[in-house]
């Protein structure tokens, strides 16, 4: 139902490449939720340089219809539809979400 996974990719094709057969994966594995963990670090502009690039590739993944919907730290601060989603039905995997700057949750 739940896993999570910890990112080694820190460019837009390493995270692309990663989140596809991660997902492929889980699928196959019958899980519905994703917990990916960022590769951050100190340094801020690159911090937020990969949270760009793995938003960007979430975004591709969500259009290609291959994941449903991902919510980060921002949506669990804004209450997004999607948060209160996960909120509402998987709140025992998502306690702390809205605190976790590293976190992505994935609906698969």
């Amino acid at each position: 139902m739940f896993q999570s996974y910890d990112l080694a990719g820190k460019c837009l094709s390493e995270l692309n490449t990663e989140m596809r057969f991660l997902f492929a994966s889980a699928k196959v594995d019958g899980e519905e939720i994703a917990r990916l963990v960022l590769p951050l670090g100190l340094d801020e502009k690159e911090n937020a340089r990969i949270n760009g690039c793995a938003i960007k590739v979430l975004r591709t993944l969500k259009k290609d219809k291959i994941i449903q919907f991902y919510v980060n730290k921002e949506g669990f601060a804004v209450n997004s539809t999607e948060a209160s989603f996960l909120v509402n039905k998987y709140s025992e995997f998502v306690a702390g979400a809205a605190d976790d700057p590293a976190s992505i949750y994935v609906k698969l």
